[in-house]
């Protein structure tokens, strides 16, 4: 009978722990791409999440 306890207690405790691993795999972040040029960034717009126009020394950015 303590057998059959332990085997169910251990089952939740794996049950737990690949529940845990999934929920590790679908939070890691998709690999971000620095954008340094500005005309590359507005082809595909939704998909810049960083654009680092630092080393372009603009003064003043396109309207479009």
């Amino acid at each position: 009978m303590k057998y059959k306890i332990l085997t169910h207690h251990s089952l939740k405790k794996l049950i737990l722990i690949f529940f845990c691993f999934l929920v590790e795999l679908q939070s890691q972040p998709k690999e971000v791409i620095t954008h340094k040029n500005l005309s590359d960034a507005l082809k595909t717009p939704n998909e810049v999440q960083i654009l680092d126009l630092s080393r372009n020394q603009l003064t003043t950015l396109p309207k479009k």
